[in-house]
């Protein structure tokens, strides 16, 4: 059995949005500073950047060891709304995760 630590990552809006690009950090906190995986982005098609809601689900980073470590991930992301570009500023995970994941 494969061992990673995912993190899934929504755009959600009510009105259509188009052309979402998502960036995903996945951090995993160190005793000298995080280290970084990353950056991810969501696929760039209409099918995969478009709509109500558009996700960023399959990145993952893979455990090399069953070592507790702290993990969390940062996203941000930017999409055409209403012939405008908005943009939504870096998002931390609501809690930091302590999983049996080393790497």
């Amino acid at each position: 059995m494969r061992e990673v630590v995912k993190v899934n990552v929504s755009s959600i809006c009510n009105v259509q949005q188009t052309r979402v690009l998502i960036t995903l950090e996945i951090h995993k906190k160190g005793e000298f500073g995080d280290h970084v995986y990353g950056p991810f982005v969501n696929q760039q098609t209409p099918r995969f950047n478009s709509g109500l809601i558009v996700k960023l689900q399959d990145k993952y980073v893979d455990c090399r060891s069953s070592s507790l470590s702290k993990w969390f991930g940062i996203a941000y992301s930017r999409a055409f709304i209403a012939g405008r570009w908005q943009f939504a500023g870096k998002t931390q995970s609501p809690k930091v995760e302590v999983l049996p994941c080393g790497t």
